[in-house]
């Protein structure tokens, strides 16, 4: 299975939501990984980042995993704190995989990453 192509990304988490982008380009083994999004916290505060993936696949087991490693703001002057995500989905078909995502403060959310090219 190659999962080439560009997925959109929704996550619901404690303190808001996300959405995005996740660009995955595969040859053979090799997988690279990013992931733009916005997030819109609770209180009405946004922001857009861009995280930098390492990625672990496991297809006979039909699971990804996508841990973040860097993060780059998208917007100047956006000098924050961005706890860096890991995401561990299950494939559920060739265009749909879902599952949880834990930031480095151990904060859970519920994603889905659906091919849309």
């Amino acid at each position: 299975m190659n999962l080439s192509g560009i997925w959109k990304y929704t996550e619901d988490y404690t303190y808001g939501d996300c959405s995005g982008l996740l660009t995955l380009y595969q040859l053979g083994d090799s997988i690279e990984v990013s992931l733009f999004h916005k997030e819109v916290l609770l209180d009405g505060e946004s922001f857009e980042v861009e995280q930098v993936i390492q990625t672990i696949v496991s297809i006979d087991n039909q699971e990804v995993i996508l841990k973040a490693i860097s993060v780059n703001h998208l917007k100047e002057n956006a000098d924050f704190e961005y706890e860096l995500d890991c995401f561990q989905l299950k494939i559920i078909t060739n265009n749909l995989m879902v599952g949880t995502s834990k930031d480095t403060q151990g904060i859970l959310g519920v994603v889905s990453f659906k091919r849309t090219a």
